[in-house]
């Protein structure tokens, strides 16, 4: 046998042992991941659905939980506390089907029942309804007997909301502590099914369940997969799934139904003891799979059969005569460095000198090519950061737009340590003619930060003409960070809405810097509140409002804390203590923007921006 078949026959056999092996693992290989993401997908449908009905029933907590701590903090009449629950209803379409004052029958015997019904809100006395004694219903029974608020089970209201429900209650008391009332609100059991029934589009289908104590509550049927439904069988025989980790309490089982593998994902929901459970069959993941194996067989044996051919090509290759290295090596002395080097494959003394040459060759292309990327690539960059300078430069609100409003003045000033940065202000004018204000600093500078203030900046926007109050734009604002906040990234941010109307302003601060109220013939007063955690750095934080008076016509300054770290060439930082001093001069909101300006220039003068430096000034006239 020849030197050629020889060393044709021995690759070949190699290659094809490696081929074996390797196609053998990524046959088990792609069917794991299939799995694994076929049921992953199925965590991000079920957190959605978690998120939506949970965001549903938290508003019902609160909206219920104020009603009721009003009402008890307060001796109104039944036309005023009538007045509130109708008010509410009204504020809330489609999130709260009804409220109720439902007086603990020792006391009185008057249940006031606001509810909406075809678009519309209606009135009952549940007392004064034939046959329907509220204090013996479900609903009142288990709020009565409970010591804190909370989640009746699911039941038919038949004669009051006339509807499937569930219904939180809060407890009222009298200035003696006793029992005077329940407080509820109800939740229709429709909205949920709308959740649960949305459109959210996956490779294969699922059907998904409620549960409470192992009870089913609702179901949703995908009408391309109607004969998988839920049975107590499925979890009395299925088998905890180990091998996966999910977030907090998420569970995965294995079950049978009708001889198929079937997958049962059970996500809590922290509410109520409800389940949601999302059932769909490992047969229908794997539907593509050995489409998908047959179609990787053929490319293997074409690639293998290509790797064989070129084997016997370069095989060929290496006995053939040899030819004149001395002319190729000429050709590329005299610049022409495309030249082909012969014999790179040879392990004598030739072989070793044009791989010599060769390696010169490749490494001199490699050098002038790069050098000419790196040119271009320096240029493209500097060109970007200077276009998103001007972009974020154009995102900054101008004092033009709040002209027409006569009660505030705003001074405002922004210099980024780098092209583009990560603090940013804004304000605008609210439909009810109100104003909100922004202030915040992500950490980190760069492109990375300013990407995701901006994001904020638009979320904010959005939510504020939505009518939200300040903190909860910063709890929504915070759970949206914080669920994909891969890059570690926060953000300290102050949120603001003036009202006019009762000479006040509510705002919310998550992390930053304190703020100051100056007003006329006082020292600077820095507002304290209760500390709260920067925004993105964990999910479900509950934020709260502070409220300032503006009736003495006060101006509230703003800042980021690169002005008081910035340093000057000494390494010596502004500090507050210089702050303050220059707020005690009082001025205008321009002119307090004017003079921070100026001593932070005199301070710093040639010394590198150590960060961004941010500043608001907002003066009230009431």
């Amino acid at each position: 046998m020849s030197l050629r078949s020889k060393l044709i026959l021995s690759v070949s056999v190699g290659l094809i042992c490696i081929y074996l092996a390797l196609f053998g693992w990524i046959q088990s290989y792609f069917k794991d991941q299939l799995i694994k993401e076929g049921i992953f997908e199925m965590v991000l449908t079920g957190k959605f659905l978690k998120s939506e009905i949970q965001s549903r029933t938290i508003h019902v907590e609160e909206t219920v939980q104020n009603v009721a701590k009003t009402i008890e903090g307060l001796n109104l009449k039944d036309e005023e506390v009538l007045s509130i629950l109708k008010q509410t209803i009204i504020n809330n379409p489609g999130e709260i089907f009804g409220m109720t004052m439902a007086y603990h029958p020792e006391i009185r015997k008057y249940s006031p029942y606001f509810y909406v019904q075809k678009d519309s809100v209606h009135y009952k006395d549940l007392a004064q309804i034939n046959e329907y004694n509220y204090s013996q219903s479900s609903w009142f029974t288990e709020s009565v007997s409970s010591t804190d608020g909370g989640w009746t089970t699911a039941y038919i209201d038949i004669d009051g909301g006339e509807d499937k429900m569930i219904t939180y209650f809060e407890h009222i008391y009298s200035s003696k502590k006793q029992l005077k009332a329940i407080m509820t609100g109800d939740l229709s059991l429709d909205f949920v099914y709308e959740i649960l029934s949305s459109v959210f589009t996956t490779k294969f289908p699922y059907n998904k369940w409620i549960l409470q104590n192992n009870e089913q509550v609702l179901t949703a049927v995908d009408s391309t997969y109607p004969y998988l439904k839920y049975q107590t069988s499925h979890l009395n025989s299925s088998a905890k799934i180990k091998d996966i980790e999910f977030e907090n309490d998420t569970k995965l089982y294995a079950s049978k139904w009708k001889n198929e593998d079937v997958f049962i994902l059970s996500i809590p929901l922290n509410f109520n003891n409800w389940d949601l459970q999302i059932a769909f069959k490992k047969a229908d993941i794997l539907q593509s799979y050995q489409k998908a194996i047959n179609l990787l067989s053929l490319f293997f044996l074409i690639g293998l059969i290509f790797l064989i051919i070129l084997t016997a090509w370069i095989t060929n290759r290496a006995i053939r005569p040899i030819l004149h290295l001395s002319k190729s090596i000429s050709k590329i002395g005299n610049g022409r460095l495309n030249t082909n080097v012969p014999y790179t494959n040879r392990k004598d003394e030739i072989g070793i000198l044009a791989h010599s040459f060769e390696r010169m060759q490749i490494d001199l292309k490699k050098y002038i090519k790069d050098l000419k990327i790196s040119t271009r690539e320096q240029a493209r960059i500097q060109n970007e950061l200077e276009v998103g300078h001007h972009i974020q430069k154009a995102l900054l609100p101008s004092p033009i737009d709040l002209k027409h409003i006569s009660p505030i003045k705003i001074g405002s000033y922004m210099k980024p340590a780098t092209e583009v940065g990560g603090d940013i202000y804004d304000y605008f004018e609210l439909p009810d003619g109100n104003i909100c204000f922004v202030l915040g600093d992500v950490s980190g500078k760069g492109i990375p930060a300013a990407l995701l203030m901006a994001s904020v900046r638009s979320s904010i926007r959005a939510l504020a003409t939505n009518g939200k109050t300040p903190s909860e734009i910063l709890n929504y604002v915070n759970n949206d960070i914080a669920e994909k906040n891969d890059t570690f990234h926060f953000v300290t941010l102050i949120c603001g809405v003036t009202d006019f109307k009762n000479q006040q302003l509510i705002f919310c601060n998550a992390g930053h810097e304190r703020p100051f109220l100056i007003e006329n013939n006082k020292v600077p007063e820095e507002i304290f509140t209760t500390p709260q955690v920067a925004l993105g750095v964990v999910s479900q934080m509950n934020y709260r409002n502070h409220i300032v008076n503006l009736k003495n016509n006060p101006t509230l300054f703003l800042y980021s804390d690169g002005v008081t770290d910035a340093l000057n060439t000494s390494e010596t930082s502004f500090g507050k203590d210089q702050l303050v001093q220059i707020l005690s001069v009082q001025f205008e909101a321009d002119q307090i923007v004017k003079n921070f300006i100026l001593a932070l220039d005199q301070h710093t003068f040639q010394a590198a921006a150590f960060d961004d430096i941010t500043i608001l000034a907002i003066q009230f006239k009431m």
